[in-house]
């Protein structure tokens, strides 16, 4: 979003300010989101693989059964 109009150069310089902060404000709460998402993939991943574990375990105990 753009707030420029002319008023001469402090007042743009104090537009471009709170421009800036702005985003600067998005970035870090779209960093904190990156960051928990990150997060949550990892603990995910490590669930799969838990259940890719239990699964093979499962086919090795009804495979060696049903032979």
């Amino acid at each position: 979003m753009v707030l420029l109009w002319p008023c001469g150069d402090k007042a743009d310089a104090a537009v471009l300010q709170y421009q800036n902060k702005k985003l600067a404000q998005q970035l870090d709460a779209q960093q904190h989101k990156l960051h928990d998402l990150k997060a949550k993939m990892k603990e995910l991943l490590g669930r799969k693989a838990s259940y890719e574990d239990f699964s093979v375990t499962l086919n090795r105990i009804f495979g060696s059964g049903i032979r």
